[in-house]
């Protein structure tokens, strides 16, 4: 991860758009090609986030039970203005969707994880925010990784 974050911040610092597209895999955005360094950024560090959600969402499976209480209060995270993860609607909490805030204010919908780069990169008007994101979204997927690490040691304790 630490790899492409190097070339990632090396092309913002550079304002370059080249080789650096292939060194991140030239992922797209949800919504089309990539454009920018940041756009390619942030697509990888999505790609690796939503990995992190993956694998949280194995080791909590067994305790959805109704007769099981979910070993974790969800931290909420604001990735960037008007963008939070997880989604918690109805009490209920979404680890695959973000909630997105409409412009008047109101809670508009949630959208999925790996769709989410062009709304975060519409809302970041800086380079210092699109890095604040990234930052935001590294700490979200360090939070995913130390709860499944929790995890794992709740189900060796437990076996």
């Amino acid at each position: 991860m630490s790899g492409g974050i190097t070339i990632g911040v090396q092309a913002l610092n550079n304002n370059t758009i080249g080789s650096h597209n292939t060194a991140l895999g030239g992922m797209a955005l949800s919504g089309g090609t990539p454009r920018s360094a940041e756009e390619v950024l942030i697509a990888k560090i999505l790609g690796d986030f939503a990995r992190a959600i993956q694998d949280l969402k194995v080791h909590i499976k067994p305790f959805m039970l109704p007769n099981r209480a979910l070993p974790l209060r969800p931290r909420i995270f604001k990735i960037c203005d008007d963008i939070y993860w997880p989604r918690i609607y109805c009490g209920k909490v979404d680890f695959y969707a973000a909630t997105i805030i409409g412009a008047n204010g109101d809670e508009t919908y949630g959208e999925t994880i790996p769709f989410i780069d062009d709304k975060i990169i519409r809302r970041c008007q800086t380079p210092r925010d699109v890095i604040v994101a990234i930052r935001r979204i590294q700490a979200a997927t360090a939070w995913c990784e130390a709860r499944v690490e929790g995890l794992e040691r709740y189900n060796q304790q437990e076996a």
